[in-house]
């Protein structure tokens, strides 16, 4: 995925997540550190206005369903749902209280074939999201 085509991503996630409900915050980072202009991890934090009823197990199940070339997850660690590779979550729980955007570069430096992997997903895992969601 180029720089150019950021906003696709972006825009083919929100569609996905406004099938559930309004959205009241969204953030998706498709894995480009501007800093050392290498790949790094995607992954997306955002909350409803009114989180749908029985969300939370539907989509947890949905996740972890999902068939990529990486191994996703979805937590909300307090208000906000964050979707990211499994990977990536065991590295942040290894160190707790780390900088998480340095645990994303450091992945992306250690495996830039992961890193490429994972971004390449985006696209498949919001159209089995929607598939799941009946759209």
């Amino acid at each position: 995925m180029t720089r150019s085509e950021w906003g696709k991503p972006s825009e083919e996630a929100l569609r996905t997540l406004d099938i559930m409900g309004d959205i009241e915050w969204f953030g998706l980072d498709v894995g480009y550190d501007d800093i050392s202009a290498r790949r790094t991890p995607p992954h997306m934090i955002w909350r409803y206005k009114t989180e749908p009823p029985g969300f939370d197990e539907w989509v947890r199940s949905a996740v972890s369903s999902f068939a990529g070339k990486v191994k996703w997850t979805i937590d909300k660690p307090g208000r906000n749902w964050v979707l990211l590779p499994q990977r990536v979550m065991d590295e942040v729980a290894k160190s707790p209280g780390a900088d998480a955007k340095k645990i994303y570069h450091a992945v992306g430096v250690e495996d830039p074939v992961f890193a490429e992997e994972a971004i390449s997903d985006l696209r498949p895992l919001f159209s089995y999201l929607r598939s799941k969601w009946g759209q």
